[in-house]
């Protein structure tokens, strides 16, 4: 079985990756509490974050908070921090030394994405995501039937099942977030009639079903070892490549099994007596299930504009 799929979606560019986000710069929307001009997607340093109180001086500046209310300010990346001017060649460029080694290594593993000037200056779904889903099924069955004598009869079937489902990620490489699982299914049945008389039978059935699942993820295990990313599991099951919600999300959340056992027995009495049957018996069931995960265990971040904002309400949501 086959089953496709197509989608847009978005990866930072080689340039983003390096701290240049200087494509996506646009026009100024305002003017700050300082008065200094405010450009759309302008990247701000959290480093320098300052409360003024309203009518008070700037300790950094000097130039006065005039907006009638308390002030959370900031001075954006490759900005002249009195004049608010973009700075030729620096404007919305995070200096290297600025971008965290651990985040640096992480991003050197994110594929490029291909040209595309229309993507919204290339940076906005510039990734055709495809995947194929190929599913094989394989299952084979056994059935086996033995009278003894005309009063003593016993049947049996017995049902083997593997699927394997390889993970659907649009996304190559480390930062898959694709599970191959496999899918494994025994049932085994046994039942036996003898006939006491002839209007009095005993039907017996002896039955066991067992499923298993396992997931693996794509981009295999012992990730935190190579990027050197301490505090969680290096090696061994579920060290994936740390899961990062960026808008997209990037990287597998880990791996695990489940797996069920069924035991069942049931034996019954039939008594035909004239117009009048009457049955009596009792049956047993015994259920096991064993499950193991390591969802995220190599840790999941999400990250926001506001990190790199400017906190005020009127200028958050195109920060």
């Amino acid at each position: 079985k086959e089953l496709g799929a197509n989608s847009k979606d978005t990866l930072p560019t080689a340039a983003m990756k390096g701290g240049d986000l200087s494509n996506i710069l646009g026009g100024q929307i305002g003017n700050d509490a300082l008065g200094r001009p405010v450009y759309s997607s302008e990247i701000y340093d959290p480093a320098t974050t300052r409360i003024v109180p309203a009518g008070a001086a700037d300790p950094a500046t000097g130039l006065l908070n005039t907006s009638g209310a308390r002030a959370i300010l900031r001075d954006g990346f490759g900005f002249n921090p009195k004049t608010g001017l973009p700075i030729p060649g620096q404007a919305n460029i995070i200096p290297k030394h600025r971008i965290d080694p651990m985040a640096a290594r992480m991003f050197s593993y994110f594929v490029d994405p291909p040209a595309c000037p229309s993507c919204n200056f290339g940076y906005q779904l510039n990734w055709l995501g495809t995947y194929l889903n190929r599913d094989s099924i394989n299952d084979w069955g056994l059935k086996l039937d033995q009278m003894f004598s005309d009063k003593n009869r016993l049947n049996g079937s017995f049902i083997w099942k593997s699927q394997f489902v390889p993970g659907s990620s649009i996304w190559p490489g480390a930062i898959s977030t694709g599970s191959d699982s496999t899918n494994g299914y025994r049932i085994v049945r046994l039942s036996h009639d003898y006939f006491i008389r002839q209007n009095l039978i005993n039907h017996w059935t002896l039955g066991f079903n067992r499923s298993r699942n396992d997931s693996f993820p794509q981009a295999g295990n012992g990730w935190p070892a190579i990027l050197g990313y301490s505090g969680v599991p290096q090696t061994g099951s579920g060290s994936t490549f740390p899961q990062i919600n960026l808008g997209e999300t990037y990287g597998s959340g880990g791996q695990g099994y489940s797996a069920n056992n069924n035991f069942t027995f049931a034996d019954g009495v039939t008594w035909i007596k004239g117009r009048h049957t009457i049955k009596g018996g009792f049956s047993y069931i015994k259920l096991q299930n064993n499950a193991w995960s390591t969802t995220n265990q190599s840790s999941s971040t999400s990250y926001q504009s506001g990190t790199t904002g400017l906190l005020d309400e009127k200028f958050y949501a195109n920060g």
